[in-house]
């Protein structure tokens, strides 16, 4: 019984880490363009250094112009994509940092 939970708790660690388990050190979040066109993403650190390395919105199928490409990011600290996309559209962004690869998804 006690090798079994043993198991299962390793297992879960497991694939707690190689899920990421929400320990992305980046947060995105959406804004609507001031220009009415398009949308801004927002990509605000939450480690004490990142370097933001690519991004990809809705799998590609979105562009995006990404000014910032190698900045690193302080804790706090945000960057922002410009979007072809509204707001609305977007399902999917993928944030490629030095840390790993981390994608969000909106509803």
């Amino acid at each position: 019984m006690v090798k079994t939970i043993v198991r299962i708790g390793a297992m879960t660690a497991l694939f707690a880490f190689l899920t990421g388990c929400g320990d992305a050190p980046v947060d995105v979040s959406l804004e609507s363009s001031t220009t009415g066109n398009g949308s801004r993403v927002v990509i605000s650190s939450r480690v004490d250094d990142v370097e933001l390395q690519g991004f990809s919105i809705n799998r590609g199928n979105c562009r995006g112009s990404f000014f910032e490409k190698g900045r690193h990011l302080k804790f706090g600290q945000i960057s922002k994509i410009f979007a072809s996309c509204n707001p609305e559209n977007v399902k999917e962004v993928e944030v490629k940092t030095d840390q790993g690869e981390f994608t969000f998804s909106f509803d």
